[in-house]
């Protein structure tokens, strides 16, 4: 195996390509031919055993329907156990001619022939002939009987009639010609019998019956693999009962084998045809027509497909292969380029965006990574640069925070000593604020202690304000003990504060929702301000993203670039607003149940 991969090696790609196209090719065309020569074979066998259920269950429906034919049309001709039938008595005596005696008689005759016809369902028509061709008729689905007249001259009524007494069987083309205004059903066969007086051996009328064969119709229509094929049935002595036949066809029905499928190719009228022929030990021949062109329309169609395959697939051989060769050729390029800007410290992405395939996957994998790489250079150098500024900050402030807070508590007692409780307890709170603000401003707190010093501060501004401000905090308990960055929500709140509240002389509302969503912690201030026009919301909000410099506060800013340091991308706050009626900041943030340093965290992708 290695030794055949370094012969390989040895080749070009193209080579190697064309190779595996062109042993493909030959192995197409042997396929081809091993399927064209199974296709007929298995053609030929379909046609054979299809024919042979189909011609076998025909036979065996038409065999029962003439036996029962054969039954059916004795009855009335025959006297019965206990005497003559009404009908055989009705054919034998003379008319009075007395109309009411007739109609009598018509509605005995009924009677019977109604009472033959519950006996054998399949019958579909069952009618008795006077001699003059006058014949009374029921049919299926009919309480009333029907009268007729034969056309005693017809070359079929003659052969009944000389059949003396003997069943005829005929086709619905014939039985058209015996009575023409007679509407017979479709798809059945005919039979008639001459009524005889047995002691003169004289015709005293003629019945005519017929079964309905749609059931074998039905199952020959499903059953048949081709649509173009057609059934006929021959009776015994070769006369066609059954379908049509062409009358060119010399069937020699006599020399054909007892239940034996022979089957013939005949020219007639429609073209070549396969006959396939079946005979029963009563005699009944079921003859089955197959068009050959069905049979090579179905082959032709599988031929010239597999050729057309073939030529198709090598005469794209070449721009296969050389299109394949540059699909290799072009990704590893890319992927080769993108290592190279890796390695030169440049991290631009390489534009791969119509492919699909593995490389593609690889090249995509290599420009996340590229990328991902420069998000975290530049997230930390933001990072480092906001803890530099805010180091500085604290310098500032932190000159001296014991010099601050001592004398915080001076004016505190100074004010208690003067009886001004109120401006002790801003002091207080003061101190408290600015206290939890300059220490140790890295380090999380859990929910419960940012809650703690932000009603600090509002209790601060509530004083400020004399009664006119009124907050609500309604966080879910279940969250007290989650950990955030310190100093998430008093920058919201004051922003509330001063950019709605003092914005009104009335008095003003905010509330502070904290909730639980999924994984996240979501926070909302919502305050009944004056609202944001759209315009000046959306300059605002691109501000807070840091998309321009439009504005002078550092509040939002500052608390969504805190965020998105700690948390990722997928993390920060979003402004909603509506004109004269107020203002909502939704902060989303992880929520995370144990203290974590101060490093970047993996945000939402």
């Amino acid at each position: 195996m290695n030794r055949l991969i370094s012969l390989l090696r040895r080749t070009s790609v193209v080579r190697r390509l064309l190779y595996l196209f062109l042993s493909q090719a030959i192995v197409i065309a042997l396929f081809c031919a091993s399927t064209v020569r199974s296709s007929l074979s298995g053609i030929s066998d379909n046609l054979y055993l299809s024919g042979l259920q189909l011609l076998n269950a025909a036979c065996t429906q038409m065999d029962t329907a003439v036996a029962e034919l054969n039954v059916l049309t004795k009855f009335p001709v025959l006297q019965d156990a206990f005497g003559n039938t009404f009908t055989f008595d009705y054919l034998t005596r003379l008319s009075t001619g007395d109309s009411s005696q007739i109609y009598t008689d018509y509605r005995n005759i009924q009677a019977e022939l109604m009472n033959l016809m519950l006996l054998h369902p399949s019958v579909s028509l069952l009618g008795i002939s006077e001699p003059s061709g006058r014949i009374i008729y029921c049919k299926a689905g009919s309480n009333a009987y029907q009268l007729s007249k034969l056309d005693t001259n017809n070359e079929l009524y003659t052969r009944v009639i000389e059949e003396r007494g003997g069943c005829r069987l005929f086709s619905a083309g014939e039985a058209a010609g015996l009575a023409p205004d007679i509407e017979y059903p479709e798809h059945c066969v005919f039979a008639a019998r001459a009524v005889m007086k047995l002691n003169h051996l004289e015709t005293v009328g003629l019945l005519l019956c017929c079964v309905d064969l749609t059931s074998m119709r039905q199952s020959f229509e499903l059953g048949r693999p081709y649509d173009a094929q057609r059934l006929s049935v021959l009776a015994p002595d070769g006369q066609l009962i059954f379908g049509q036949l062409d009358p060119s066809v010399d069937l020699q029905a006599e020399e054909l084998p007892q239940d034996e499928l022979v089957a013939r190719y005949i020219r007639d009228a429609g073209g070549f045809a396969v006959y396939q022929f079946y005979r029963t030990q009563s005699g009944t021949v079921a003859v089955l027509r197959t068009p050959v062109a069905c049979i090579l329309g179905e082959l032709r169609g599988q031929v010239i497909g597999l050729g057309l395959l073939l030529l198709f697939f090598v005469a794209s051989v070449l721009v296969f292969t050389r299109l394949l060769v540059r699909s290799i050729r072009d990704p590893i390029g890319k992927l080769m380029d993108v290592c190279e800007r890796i390695r030169r410290e440049e991290f631009s992405p390489v534009d791969d965006e119509d492919a699909r395939d593995e490389m593609h996957s690889l090249i995509e994998s290599f420009n996340a990574m590229s990328a991902h790489i420069r998000r975290l250079i530049e997230e930390v150098y933001q990072k480092n640069l906001l803890q530099a500024q805010t180091e500085m900050q604290l310098l500032r402030s932190q000159i001296n925070p014991h010099f601050v807070y001592n004398t915080l508590e001076t004016i505190r007692a100074a004010a208690l000593m003067q009886g001004s409780a109120e401006l002790a307890d801003m002091a207080a709170l003061l101190g408290k604020t600015l206290r939890y603000g300059v220490t140790q401003q890295a380090e999380p707190v859990t929910i419960e202690q940012e809650l703690s010093n932000l009603r600090d501060y509002i209790a601060l501004q509530q004083m400020h304000f004399h009664g006119r401000l009124t907050v609500a905090v309604n966080v879910e308990p279940q969250l007290h003990a989650c950990y955030i960055i310190k100093l998430l929500l008093q920058p919201l709140v004051e922003n509330a504060i001063y950019h709605g509240m003092s914005m009104t002389e009335g008095e003003g509302l905010i509330r502070v929702l904290g909730y639980a969503e999924g994984d996240d912690v979501v926070f909302t201030v919502v305050d009944d301000g004056i609202g944001i026009a759209p315009d000046e919301l959306a300059r605002l909000q691109d501000y807070v993203d840091g998309r321009n410099d439009a504005f002078t506060s550092i509040g939002l800013r500052n608390t969504n670039r805190r965020i998105r340091l700690y948390y990722g991308g997928g993390y920060g706050l979003t402004i909603r607003s509506i004109l004269n009626e107020g203002t909502v900041i939704t902060v989303r943030v992880p929520r995370r149940m144990t203290p974590y340093s101060g490093t970047l965290k993996e945000g939402k992708p």
